[in-house]
């Protein structure tokens, strides 16, 4: 599978063998403007043009988990090698990591 974001406001989780859309994430208010796969499990994080990071379960298309904070646009997304801690960026170069688990905020720096 691939997954592709988009200014539409949606995730799509494309499958190559049979040259098609398997799912759509919707729940974004803005553009998607960067995704990653959680390591070692099903979900999908993206970041948008909304100023939140979303975690989403890739297998049934529900958002998990909507991480608020950003005051711009987020503009890329990262999972640690463990998988527990998400690192985002925004518009004016402010970088937050989040706790996956905790589902709360464990630092911000502001550029």
């Amino acid at each position: 599978f691939v997954a592709s974001c988009s200014m539409d406001h949606t995730c799509k989780l494309w499958d190559l063998a049979k040259h098609k859309c398997r799912l759509t994430l919707r729940g974004h208010v803005d553009s998607i403007n960067a995704l990653t796969f959680q390591p070692f499990s099903n979900n999908i994080c993206t970041c948008s043009g909304d100023k939140t990071v979303s975690l989403w379960d890739a297998r049934t298309g529900l958002c998990i988990q909507t991480f608020y904070g950003h005051l711009n646009s987020c503009n890329h997304v990262a999972f640690n090698l463990r998988g527990d801690t998400i690192a985002s960026t925004d518009a004016d170069g402010g970088v937050r990591l989040w706790d996956v688990r905790m589902v709360q905020e464990r630092l911000q720096v502001n550029a």
